[in-house]
This record gives structure tokens, sequence and C-alpha cells, in this order.
């Protein structure tokens, strides 16, 4: 009697311990399935990520990996082709030059991206990060200039990076708007400011959305010759298909933020020292995207 007692008993804890561990493998499975890794470059990318992820989070109830270890265009592109990351923001010019390696139009790189890599390009955020020309407001107001084309009429000392000098930007500058480079200094991209501010040079390039960028003027490429660099959400595939109800959330930040807006919240971050979720959380509800 007390041997089969004891089977009995040990048929029960082996079944209790199989649908425990059923019961977990479940439980992993479904929490794997509602989850997905995101990624973004320097300040600015994390910053979109995050708002990303936070929306993701309120909405949908996913679970959210951030991997902000990654940085550079190809580690990150490497990261999606292989999933080790589910969605980052890329910038249409980026992904033209550094991956396709060659010019093409937004229609261009949603074809080619879906066909070659199996990567859907959602919609744009409303802002470009691009290389502009940049001065001091007061400079710009006293000789009158707004756009890049008021740059060939008055000679003025121009600095640019050594990058920017070797860039299809610099021809396009030239041949384009016909501005003389005559007396152009290179300098480091850093000391480009500093010799702004202390008014050593009248013009410098910079990244458009840049947090120290904040408060100087950016000429406007008028005749809109300058690559477009345009900030999207870049995703896979499958990921869709996996999660359908991501597409039409992240619709919710379709040309949600201006290249001001952009600049501000990398100043914040950047200059001020501003925490990338507190910033990320505070755009969201000022956009009355989550409310909590």
């Amino acid at each position: 009697m007390n041997r089969i007692l004891r089977r009995l008993l040990l048929l029960l804890l082996t079944f209790s311990l199989v649908a425990v561990f059923s019961l977990g493998v479940i439980f992993l499975k479904l929490k794997e399935k509602n989850s997905i890794a995101i990624a973004g470059k320097s300040t600015e990318g994390h910053i979109l990520a995050e708002m990303i992820g936070q929306l993701l989070e309120h909405d949908l109830r996913m679970k959210v990996v951030r991997k902000y270890g990654l940085d550079a265009t190809h580690i990150l592109f490497h990261a999606l082709e292989t999933k080790e990351i589910d969605l980052y923001v890329e910038y249409t010019g980026t992904a033209a030059t550094a991956i396709l390696k060659r010019g093409a139009t937004f229609e261009e790189l949603k074809e080619a991206f879906l066909d070659k890599y199996g990567m859907v390009w959602l919609d744009p955020l409303g802002f470009q990060n691009r290389y502009g020309l940049m001065m001091d407001p007061q400079v710009a107001t006293k000789w009158g200039i707004k756009n890049l084309s008021d740059l060939a009429k008055i000679p003025l000392q121009i600095a640019f990076d050594q990058e920017f000098h070797g860039r299809e930007e610099m021809a396009l500058l030239r041949e384009g708007y016909q501005i003389d480079f005559t007396g152009l200094k290179l300098m480091d991209h850093a000391l480009l400011y500093v010799a702004l501010k202390r008014k050593g040079v009248d013009v410098i390039n910079g990244y458009t959305t840049d947090g120290i960028c904040k408060g100087l003027k950016i000429l406007e490429d008028d005749q809109n010759l300058l690559p477009s660099y345009e900030a999207v959400p870049l995703t896979r595939e499958d990921v869709l298909e996996k999660y359908p109800a991501l597409a039409p959330t992240l619709g919710k930040l379709k040309g949600a933020i201006s290249e001001k807006e952009m600049q501000n919240l990398n100043y914040l971050v950047e200059k001020k020292g501003k925490n990338v979720y507190d910033v990320a959380r505070s755009f969201l509800k000022r956009k009355h995207f989550i409310s909590l």
C-alpha cells in the first residue's frame, strides 16, 4: 500500500513539475511575442527611440528592450538585418549614400529596402537632420542674409570642417549657389562654434538639429539643392507582420517633430543635462500622445 502511495505521489509531483515548466515556457513565449528591441544613433537617436518606446508601452502595452549601446549607421543597420534589434530611426540621405551607395528618392528607398532587405520605412517624423550653413542672427540681419542665395551677393568669412569640405554639398554650394569660397578656413567641427561666437568667422557648417545650434540663424536652402535627410523609423517586414498595430501606432508621430523642436530636445539633453527618458516623455505628454 505504501509502495502504491509513493508511486502516486511521485506521479503527482512529476505531473506538477511538467505543468509548471510548461506554464513557464508559455509565459516566456508570450512575453517574448509581445516585446520589441529598439535602438538609436547618438543623443538624437536615443531621444527618438525613447519616444517610440514609450508610445508603444503606453498604447500597445509592449515590452520594449532598449539597446542604446549601438551607434553607427552600419552597426545599427546590421543589427536590424540580423534581428538583434527590430526598429531604429534612420535618415534618408544617410541610407541612400551609406547603404545603397547611390542617390535615391524616398519612394526609391522604400522600394529598394523592401526588395533587397525586407525592411520597411514608416512615416517620416517631420524634420530633417542635415548639413546646413548658419550664422549669428545679428550678423545675418545686418547683411540682410536669409538664405543660401544671399551668400553669393556678399563676401563673408566662411569656415567649414574637413568632413563637410569633402562632401557633395560643397560642390552644390559652389556650383548651384555660386558662393565664393575664397579665403575659406578649415577647422575642427567643435571649434567652428567657438570661432562663430567670438566673431572670428561669419558663416559655419553644422547639423541643423544639433543642440549647440540653438539660437543661430540657419540659412534656408531656397533652391532646394542640398540632399534630403528626413528622420524616418525603419523596421523589418516580419516585425510588422508580427505586430499589425505597430505602424498605425507610430503613425501618430508622422510630421509631429519640427526641426526647431528636435534642436531644442537635443539642447535639453546635451547642454542642460536633462535625462533622455524625461525629455522624451515630456514631449509625448505635451503633444497629447500619452496621458500618464
